[in-house]
């Protein structure tokens, strides 16, 4: 099993974390053996030129050899990307977030739910959607994400402020949601709650090994998050009432915005104020944008 990272101490329910945990790992098996079979591959064919100066004169027995086994881990790669594509299309409730075909709310309406039963469905769906999204347009093919620590990061945000997002969630109809700069400051907390959950970690790695991401990866990985949290906080209250989709148009957008202040913000998440730094570095993006 892949190691994870411990979540902090919050009200998220335990069937939720363990059925998230099984569809990450499941995905995670899936990354390496498909990469296992890669990684044979190459490893073989290095090691051909070398029998080949070895192999007796008139022998046909390597060329079938490795004929053999390119043919077995071909096979066996496209055996594993058709059973992933089958079982992500069959009617998978995740789809439409799988496509980006679907429009952003502001952050705020991801708290206001009727389905008491799994509150956070929803937000782990966009959210984990749209920073493995933001990782392919960063070409970092390496990095996948746990959706059970996305998923822990909407507790995080409940436990840290359930009465300031309540004030931030108007019922339909009642108008705006509350000051921006209260939005700023709710994107901040939701990019620090992802920062402590960690849910981007890298695929590349030994499964029974857990090591912190490298320089370029984090980096990578804050881009991907900011971006997403970027994305979300271009959503104009009224961005869904006209159909349409515009999450992918929204996080490309995003992904320019962050490249172009990238460094600001990864200062910002440094101070020892990070939210207010975060909240203004937001502010600063949106008002610009």
């Amino acid at each position: 099993m892949t190691p994870t990272p411990e979540p902090s101490p919050s009200a998220q329910p335990q069937r939720t974390a363990l059925r998230l945990s099984i569809e990450d790992e499941a995905i995670a098996l899936r990354f390496h053996l498909r990469h296992g079979a890669n990684w044979l591959l190459k490893d073989f064919q290095a090691g051909v030129g070398k029998l080949e100066q070895l192999r007796a004169p008139g022998s046909s027995q390597l060329p079938k050899l490795q004929h053999f086994v390119e043919s077995a881990v071909q096979a066996t790669g496209l055996a594993l990307q058709t059973a992933q594509d089958a079982a992500a299309v069959v009617a998978s409730p995740q789809a439409p977030y799988r496509d980006l075909d679907f429009r952003l709310l502001p952050l705020a309406a991801y708290f206001r739910t009727a389905d008491t039963r799994n509150p956070s469905r929803v937000f782990t769906h966009v959210f984990y959607w749209l920073i493995r999204h933001a990782l392919d347009m960063r070409a970092a093919p390496g990095l996948l994400v746990r959706q059970r620590l996305v998923d822990e990061a909407y507790w995080v945000m409940v436990a840290r402020g359930a009465s300031h997002i309540k004030h931030l969630n108007p019922n339909p109809g009642e108008g705006g949601a509350g000051d921006p700069q209260d939005r700023h400051t709710l994107c901040a907390w939701l990019l620090e709650a992802l920062l402590k959950t960690r849910p981007v970690y890298d695929g590349g790695c030994p499964p029974w090994t857990e090591r912190a991401l490298a320089r370029a990866s984090y980096a990578e990985a804050f881009a991907s998050m900011l971006s997403a949290v970027v994305a979300v906080g271009l959503a104009s209250d009224s961005s869904h009432r006209d159909g349409g989709t515009d999450a992918s148009d929204r996080l490309r957008f995003a992904n320019d915005l962050v490249n172009a202040r990238l460094s600001s913000f990864e200062a910002a998440a440094k101070k020892d104020n990070a939210t207010g730094a975060l909240a203004a570095e937001l502010a600063f993006l949106l008002r610009h944008a």
